[in-house]
């Protein structure tokens, strides 16, 4: 047997008295090492009796020589050789050998009464409702809805081109006071239109903010920018007083094609500049996600990007993701994004190709991991300011009546607007119960499945390609079985 992940369901243990199971031969510093262990298949008087069953988490690719197991509930991941593989199949209703120890101990095997349906509702739950026991807040700010780019494919082009008034700004302020309290960690998540239009209110908040709460509070900020406002100024401002951990950014295409759709307003050249600022990025060491975005009429162009960005390949702060456009309004031609049936081929050719540039090498490391929850809209701890001052629960959601949660002057009203997220978290539907993958998404993107959109899904990218991550983790690690 190898071990390629260990079991680190425990760490969520209430008790909060360990975090990873222990077991000989594995666990030495909870690092995720491949270790090759031999297994007992004879019973031994030694080893508890334990009933058990198999997880149903369990998600199981078989091979000619052996089998890789996955089980997205406790994120174990093992390959088993031939004779591994039958002795799988066999298991019995008790724990007997070290063999079936060790797949009780990985989480492979639980015990036999265990309602595993119930141990995710109460993760999910226990994520969603922590706070104010959880001192972490997730503040999403817009300061402004304005943009210098006027991509054809953006949700927020829907809504209103604000900044944010003097007015609304003081009354952020004074909400931002009257939620923040000494020891609170807080995520400042700054969205737009193009928030760094508006550098020097983000300054203003976080200075005013800085100054009032001292050492008492530690802060950091993730950003989601077209990089296209970028200077060494700015870049400034993301390692010094904006703490930014995480950074957004987006390619529309190839060179033309990129520029044609973001159609800057007093941008030229700006292909050339991405590539430019992208490379600050990097060197920052803050880390940077780059997202592609694909349709029908630019897919063939992602070799040609994937050419630019290779020699980022190394960088461990640097990750490429090529994501299918969606068709967020209903003017649009539909016949130009992908549909969620033919994402699975779409997945194959760009998985496929991000391993062949050399982006991705450990298939291990594309493997899901369990998640706490399916959505920061859907946990208490989390608010989104718009720039006039309403508060949102997601940013994909648009900004009026029928999704407004309150205003700063008068906080957060539990209405039933605010309630309707809610619902994600305590029924997430029979479709979403029955997933193998449920411990991966916990329901998924709460904004789509209230939609029922067909031509988006609620669902994790990696659903779509899961076969191919099998299968290419078995044959990265074959000859070590």
């Amino acid at each position: 047997m190898i071990v390629l992940r260990k079991n680190t369901l425990s760490q969520f243990d209430i008790s909060k008295k360990k975090l990873f199971v222990d077991f000989d031969g594995v666990e030495k510093n909870g690092s995720d090492v491949p270790t090759k262990i031999k297994c007992l298949f004879s019973a031994s008087d030694s080893i508890k009796k334990i009933n058990i069953k198999k997880s149903y988490y369990n998600i199981i690719k078989e091979y000619t020589n052996g089998c890789v197991i996955w089980n997205t509930a406790s994120d174990a991941c093992i390959i088993l050789n031939d004779d591994e593989k039958n002795k799988y199949r066999q298991i019995g209703g008790v724990v007997e050998t070290d063999f079936d120890k060790l797949l009780y101990q990985l989480g492979f095997l639980v015990e036999h009464d265990l309602d595993e349906r119930f141990r995710m509702d109460f993760l999910r739950k226990k994520h969603a409702y922590s706070y104010p026991e959880n001192k972490h807040l997730d503040i999403e700010i817009i300061p402004t809805q304005a943009c210098n780019a006027n991509c054809f494919y953006c949700f927020a082009n829907c809504n209103k081109k604000e900044r944010m008034s003097k007015a609304t700004q003081l009354e952020v302020l004074k909400y931002l006071k009257s939620v923040i309290q000494s020891g609170h960690d807080i995520e400042f998540i700054w969205f737009g239109g193009e928030p760094l239009i508006e550098a020097e209110l983000i300054d203003y908040f976080i200075n005013e903010i800085s100054d009032c709460y001292g050492d008492s509070i530690t802060y950091h900020s993730a950003i989601t920018t077209n990089n296209s406002l970028l200077s060494k100024p700015i870049i400034d401002r993301f390692i010094g007083l904006w703490h930014v951990n995480d950074i957004l950014t987006e390619i529309d295409g190839y060179r033309d094609e990129h520029n044609k759709r973001k159609d800057y307003k007093n941008v030229e050249n700006a292909y050339e500049k991405s590539l430019f600022h992208i490379s600050k990025l990097v060197d920052t060491g803050i880390n940077t996600t780059l997202r592609v975005n694909i349709d029908k009429n630019n897919v063939h162009q992602i070799d040609y990007i994937l050419e630019d960005f290779v020699s980022y390949k190394d960088e461990t702060n640097f990750k490429l993701q090529i994501s299918p456009l969606r068709n967020n309004k209903s003017n649009m031609d539909n016949s130009v994004f992908y549909r969620v049936a033919e994402y699975q081929l779409l997945y194959a050719n760009i998985i496929g190709k991000l391993f062949d540039y050399g982006f991705y090498v450990d298939p291990l490391m594309i493997l899901p991991r369990r998640d706490s929850s399916n959505c920061i809209a859907c946990a208490v701890n989390k608010v989104v300011i718009n720039s006039d001052g309403n508060l949102y629960r997601c940013v994909q959601a648009p900004f009026d009546e029928n999704n407004r949660v309150g205003d700063c002057h008068r906080g957060v009203r539990q209405n039933m607007i605010y309630s309707k997220w809610f619902e994600n978290i305590d029924n997430i539907g029979e479709e979403c119960n029955k997933c193998k993958l449920l411990p991966c998404c916990q329901g998924g993107c709460a904004y789509h499945k209230m939609q029922k959109n067909i031509d988006a899904t609620p669902c994790i990218r990696e659903k779509y390609y899961i076969d191919l991550i099998l299968d290419k983790i078995f044959d990265f690690y074959e000859e070590k079985v």
